[in-house]
């Protein structure tokens, strides 16, 4: 009997790395905007969104979309996140996901 031998993806290092939204994305925007010389209209035309979407961002009411954020940070030549690490996981080349298979009962008549 040969053995068998599964290829699983192996688990990059930066597997345990999440890009997160720094704290204050509304002050780096409105001073990247302003050292533009440019409105909150003339950011959102240029981004193509509504410039009451800036305004709220700009006022931290609302968090800017991975899109948005994507727009903002090349348009004012920013960057909204920064890399952390996630707490409580480990680099491992075992894959530990949860599989339909671990979750599903079979129920037999």
């Amino acid at each position: 009997m040969v053995p068998r031998t599964e290829n699983k993806p192996k688990r990059d290092f930066f597997d345990i790395l999440k890009d997160e939204l720094v704290d204050d994305y509304d002050h780096i925007i409105r001073e990247a905007r302003e050292a533009k010389g440019w409105s909150q209209e003339d950011l959102a035309e240029n981004i193509k969104e509504k410039a009451s979407l800036i305004k709220k961002i700009e006022r931290k009411e609302i968090v800017p979309e991975d899109s948005v954020r994507k727009k903002l940070e090349h348009a004012l030549n920013i960057k909204l996140t920064e890399r952390i690490e996630v707490s409580g996981q480990e680099v491992s080349h075992v894959r530990k996901d949860t599989t339909l298979g671990d979750i599903v009962k079979i129920k037999r008549k």
